[in-house]
């Protein structure tokens, strides 16, 4: 069973998904004790603080705000590694041609699993990344409802992603039973 160039594409963009995310997860690690001293001493002159503060020129979060950022920040790279962890797997199996075996659905309904999670973690990250934002731009932010928007979205996908679950889950059945009659 040879795989179709769109299994292929999946495939690789996962992987590159996979490695993406690594990277910018150590950046994330790498970065959050910056920004904790940060909220502790309002002045430093590092190099690497530098750096981030030109590409992210927020006011002063706090403590409270930095760490609730970081904190959130962190979670979210972790969810994100955990569903192309799983997406990874599917990409595998999918290619060798086991498309309806039993790990499928259960992997699907991990990566929804991992959306619903997602959901209130990205309500607070925004909600310390909007804290950071200058003063003027405040009233701008409750009325987009970004947060919001974004929380129920993910809500959707996850139980878009539980469907397809279900999908996959009758598949499986349907490919046992053929399996018993062959």
């Amino acid at each position: 069973h040879k795989p179709s160039l769109l299994i292929k594409t999946l495939t690789l963009f996962v992987e590159i998904l996979w490695w993406i995310g690594i990277i910018f997860a150590l950046i994330q690690l790498f970065f959050t004790p910056i920004l904790l001293l940060r909220a502790v001493q309002h002045h430093i002159t590092a190099l690497p603080f530098q750096i981030f503060m030109y590409f992210f020129p927020f006011k002063t979060l706090g403590l409270p705000g930095v760490m609730m950022m970081s904190t959130s920040s962190m979670l979210i790279w972790a969810i994100f590694l955990w569903i192309v962890w799983h997406l990874r797997k599917l990409m595998r199996s999918i290619k060798q041609g086991k498309i309806f075996i039993p790990d499928n659905p259960n992997r699907i309904r991990r990566i929804a699993y991992a959306v619903f999670l997602w959901a209130p973690i990205e309500i607070l990250f925004y909600s310390a990344i909007f804290r950071g934002f200058p003063t003027n731009m405040v009233p701008l932010i409750p009325i987009s409802g970004m947060p919001v928007r974004v929380f129920f979205e993910l809500i959707f996908f996850g139980l878009a992603i539980l469907v397809i679950a279900e999908v996959f889950q009758r598949g499986v059945k349907l490919q046992q039973e053929q399996d018993l009659t062959v």
